[in-house]
């Protein structure tokens, strides 16, 4: 089948092992990056990056993140910085230190503690 011409616009966005893990967990409501700060998943100033982009925002206490001197949800600051409307930020988000989703690192969290 031949290349599209809009390829570029295309992001992989997980691989099927972990979309098939998250199937289990679907009808229930997934921690929020508050909790993992909490599980210490992730860390206050930990660097999150949207996929695909230079843009990279710093982890708060509360949960938000810090960019451009502001503070925004995790939502907000993904949806402002891949200029779209609507977004999956657990997933799109990459945690700079591990090079992992937010939501590959929440899942395997919930994994290893037997969670799901």
């Amino acid at each position: 089948m031949p290349e599209t011409k809009n390829k570029a616009h295309f992001i992989d966005i997980e691989d099927k092992q972990i979309l098939n893990s998250r199937k289990q967990t679907k009808n229930r409501s997934l921690p929020r990056l508050r909790e993992m700060i909490f599980w210490g998943v992730v860390q206050p100033g930990d660097i999150i990056t949207p996929k695909n982009t230079d843009i990279k925002g710093k982890i708060l206490e509360n949960g938000l993140i810090k960019y451009g001197g502001e503070e925004k949800s995790l939502n907000l600051f993904v949806k402002e910085a891949l200029e779209w409307s609507s977004v999956k930020p657990y997933i799109l988000a990459i945690h700079e230190q591990t090079n992992k989703s937010l939501s590959q690192l929440r899942l395997e969290y919930m994994e290893k503690n037997n969670m799901i």
